[in-house]
């Protein structure tokens, strides 16, 4: 009986600790994942709200200018829109809860824009969320969101949402989920295709921990830009680099780059190169 109660208790409590901070976002005030990703083992915002009969649907879209995409340009900023709309009844207040993941790690895919009022951006364990900060009234949410780099693939949007009585508890509430991740495949970015810019292009040891070897046969001297782009596109080195018709070797250091994934990116003006590190 003593155990019982104090079960009951705890559960109670946890429940009461995370509605406490669901209302403003349970992201940024729980440091939790709802979107039903992997990350956060498939758990969503019907952890905490649940009872109610709105039967809402979820609707995620990544719009370029109002078309919804289902592909990708490397770099180019999108808007990604979640909307949640109910079934039944009249809910009084919405949220949301989404992210953006590549690879088999679900590494943070790309960068979310400036938030618009009601929505804030919050980072659990290196990735970059976005969810509600208040109830809202509507019930869509908009913000922008830039791709990542060339060679990151796949990026698979999770998220959920909820339709609320606005009775400041969690229960009569209805929550909702994607039943599969938005995915949207990575689009060629060269004008040029890679065999075309560069005969060549190789590099080791990849994984890399101290030094990087770069090799790259080209038909054409001259100077060429080399970016080095994170998993999210961000640029975090920039050189100009002249090159020789034929065989060129470049050693670069990598000893203070963080691990993680990155992008060695080429280019002359009117074509692309890029090749992805790994650095361990």
């Amino acid at each position: 009986m003593k155990f019982q109660f104090i079960y009951t208790f705890f559960a109670l409590s946890l429940g009461a600790y995370l509605f406490m901070g669901s209302g403003t976002g349970a992201g940024a005030n729980q440091s939790i994942d709802l979107t039903g990703s992997p990350l956060g083992g498939g758990v969503f915002c019907s952890f905490c709200h649940s009872g109610g009969n709105f039967s809402p649907s979820l609707s995620v879209q990544v719009l370029d200018n109002g078309t919804a995409v289902t592909a990708y340009e490397p770099g180019k900023t999108y808007t990604l829109r979640v909307a949640v709309t109910a079934g039944a009844g009249s809910p009084l207040r919405y949220g949301f809860m989404a992210v953006a993941l590549a690879g088999a790690t679900n590494q943070s895919a790309g960068t979310f824009g400036t938030p618009p009022t009601g929505i804030r951006k919050t980072t659990i364990s290196n990735r970059e969320y976005v969810e509600h900060n208040t109830p809202s009234l509507a019930n869509t949410f908009t913000i922008d969101w830039t791709a990542p780099a060339a060679g990151t693939g796949d990026v698979r949007f999770y998220s959920a949402g909820n339709a609320t009585n606005n009775n400041n508890g969690s229960s009569g509430d209805s929550a909702v989920r994607l039943t599969s991740p938005l995915t949207l495949t990575e689009m060629t970015t060269s004008n040029l295709p890679t065999t075309e810019l560069f005969r060549q292009l190789s590099a080791w040891p990849n994984p890399v921990s101290d030094e990087l070897n770069l090799r790259i046969v080209t038909a054409n001297s001259g100077l060429y830009k080399m970016d080095v782009l994170d998993a999210q596109g961000n640029r975090v080195r920039s050189e100009q680099v002249q090159l020789a018709a034929g065989e060129n070797n470049l050693r670069r250091d990598w000893n203070d780059s963080a691990p993680g994934v990155y992008f060695v990116q080429f280019s002359d003006g009117e074509g692309l190169a890029t090749l992805r590190i790994l650095k361990q």
